[in-house]
């Protein structure tokens, strides 16, 4: 079980530094086109911390 859940904590974190990322990327692109761009990848990064956590239950189920 330990060792689930330090491999959960580390994709946790490597989506954050995903999320930090995409940040930085929306903060120096103005362009609409970007903007538009930026918003599906927040939206991918939503799901994939949900699908982090729904996996992480899943490995605790087993």
């Amino acid at each position: 079980m330990l060792y689930k859940e330090k491999q959960f904590k580390l994709l946790f974190i490597r989506s954050i530094h995903i999320d930090k990322l995409f940040y930085i990327i929306s903060f120096f692109s103005s362009n609409t086109f970007n903007k538009t761009i930026n918003r599906y990848c927040y939206k991918m990064l939503k799901f994939y911390k949900i699908g982090l956590i729904a996996f992480n239950c899943m490995l605790e189920k087993i």
